[in-house]
């Protein structure tokens, strides 16, 4: 089912694009695009690249593993049904089936509407998300964490096992809520309206430990992937950032052999 909404999202994004080149917006939606896949070859740049700071928010994750099964059992002994209504949040924010789709709303209604603010912040929610989901899915598999439901305590390991039991390590929903809310949060200077967005992520932070699914440290973690990746979407492209575009025009050759078809060139500029 999960599979089958991924392909429908990304057909109707694809046709989006083709009914846009009736309206002139072709050239938007394939700048958007490659604006998006030059972000993630920045951001992994950047992410293999060692600093003072990511070497002090790693200690700091390792330091809150002690206080994990503690934190658990503290979520365990107050479940209550008004508890219960507030943390079902996690079943709407931070659940992808949910703000994917809603990013692409966003994206689509600004770009045939032609509203440039809410297409970036669909764009930019959209791209958050998406590489922030990489990064954790990637750290779920080489770590397999035990999630906190299976008793097995907080430090049991199986890398690379491909069980959902085994995907603790880091939180997807809350890395998800966080990217969606800090790009959220950045599209207006409300304080109130940034006070919304992140004070919702942080409830999926606390569902998720809430319902047993995720260690301190997970939601931790997690949160500030989908808080860094947002942050860096946001700011890009800085003044004087690169930016890349396609090109695609037909050609015609005549003479002895007749040639016809289409000529693609990828630049940066």
């Amino acid at each position: 089912m999960k599979l089958k909404l991924f392909f429908l999202i990304v057909s109707v994004w694809l046709l989006a694009g083709q009914a846009s080149a009736q309206k002139g917006h072709l050239s938007v939606f394939k700048e958007d695009f490659y604006q998006s896949l030059t972000i993630g070859n920045k951001l992994v740049g950047k992410m293999v690249t060692p600093t003072a700071e990511k070497i002090g928010l790693t200690l700091g994750i390792l330091a809150l593993t002690v206080t994990d099964e503690a934190v658990i059992d503290f979520f365990r002994n107050h479940q209550t049904e008004t508890n219960d209504r507030i943390f079902n949040i996690d079943r709407i924010h931070g659940e992808k089936n949910v703000l994917f789709p809603a990013a692409f709303v966003l994206y689509a209604y600004g770009l045939f509407s032609g509203n440039s603010a809410v297409r970036q912040s669909g764009l930019k929610s959209g791209q958050a998300m998406f590489y922030s989901g990489l990064i954790v899915i990637t750290l779920k598999e080489m770590f397999g964490r035990g999630r906190p439901h299976q008793n097995y305590g907080a430090f049991t390991f199986r890398p690379f096992s491909f069980e959902e039991g085994w995907r603790s390590f880091p939180s997807g929903h809350a890395a998800l809520s966080f990217a969606f809310s800090t790009v959220m949060a950045g599209s207006m200077e409300s304080m109130w309206w940034k006070g919304f967005w992140y004070s919702s992520a942080a409830l999926v932070a606390g569902a998720r430990m809430y319902h047993d699914k995720h260690w301190l440290s997970d939601v931790v973690a997690g949160g500030l992937i989908g808080w860094s990746v947002g942050r860096f979407v946001l700011n890009y492209p800085k003044k004087g950032e690169a930016k890349s575009s396609l090109n695609i025009s037909p050609f015609f050759k005549t003479g002895k052999y007749s040639l016809a078809g289409l000529a693609f060139s990828f630049r940066i500029r």
